[in-house]
């Protein structure tokens, strides 16, 4: 469940980001005042200090991401099962995009796009302690930084806000889904919507049925939460049929079933592939 989950506060180093930004920003206008050199100091330190603060807490990044969302008309998602006749729930992008879960994926756009804006604002401050160098150089450096934080925004807001939901969706519908929480503990975000894919389908067959596992090792015969690989003989590990797609389900036992609940072929042992 969420609470079990251990979530990680976001790198000192890119919130650090907010505050170099608000000095670079503010040093960018002080210098061209006619203040003498300690005025210039203390107006900066006393500027960015603010300036820091108050992005840090306005979170302007996030509050675009949120207009873009109400502006295009995908600001909500119906979290549903793949084939129906299990409840959906309605849930906001702009909610979730402020989830906890999502504390590290935001803290590195915003590090990445201030940081970016702050390298295109540093000539005029290298100026003036005598050390020139071409915009062109410092646009160059900055650009990748800038396309770090698109990229970033872009599956922030395609794959991983909708697989959140898709988690919170199953919590609520009670099934406990450890690969999926393992999965978010890790960052690995790919791993986690194809999981969460298999859930919906899995959700659709047995609606009423808790989840037990979906980790299988042929060569322990067993299933094991999460991961990729078995932590007792080091075979890799499978959540689905390899001939159907379809998710598969512990047996009574506890052990890996023999066969697909679905299409109705034998499983193949993972350790031999």
């Amino acid at each position: 469940m969420i609470d079990n989950i251990s979530i990680n506060k976001p790198s000192k180093a890119l919130n650090f980001t907010f505050a170099i930004f608000g000095y670079v920003l503010a040093a960018y206008f002080v210098t061209s005042t006619s203040l003498a050199f300690e005025q210039k100091l203390s107006a900066t330190l006393a500027l960015g200090g603010i300036l820091g603060i108050s992005l840090f807490y306005i979170k302007p990044i996030e509050r675009f991401v949120i207009l873009l969302f109400l502006l295009s008309g995908k600001n909500i998602i119906i979290a549903e099962a793949l084939k129906g006749g299990v409840p959906g729930f309605v849930y906001k992008k702009s909610a979730i995009l402020f989830s906890p879960l999502l504390a590290e994926e935001r803290a590195r756009i915003n590090g990445a796009f201030f940081f970016s804006i702050s390298l295109l604002l540093s000539g005029k401050l290298l100026e003036v302690i005598g050390f020139t160098l071409h915009g062109i150089i410092l646009l160059l450096l900055s650009v990748p930084t800038f396309l770090i934080a698109i990229s970033e925004g872009y599956h922030l807001a395609t794959t991983k806000i909708e697989t959140l939901a898709y988690y919170y969706y199953f919590t609520r519908l009670g099934r406990p889904i450890k690969e999926i929480e393992n999965a978010i503990k890790r960052t690995d975000w790919i791993l986690a919507s194809d999981l969460v894919i298999n859930e919906r389908y899995q959700t659709s067959i047995l609606p009423n049925v808790p989840r037990i596992g979906a980790m299988y090792c042929f060569k322990c015969n067993r299933a094991v939460d999460g991961g990729s690989y078995c932590p007792d003989c080091g075979s890799s590990l499978i959540y689905h049929c390899k001939n159907c797609k379809a998710p598969l389900f512990i047996t009574k036992d506890g052990h890996a079933p023999t066969y697909c609940n679905v299409c109705g072929k034998k499983l193949l042992d993972t350790s031999k592939q």
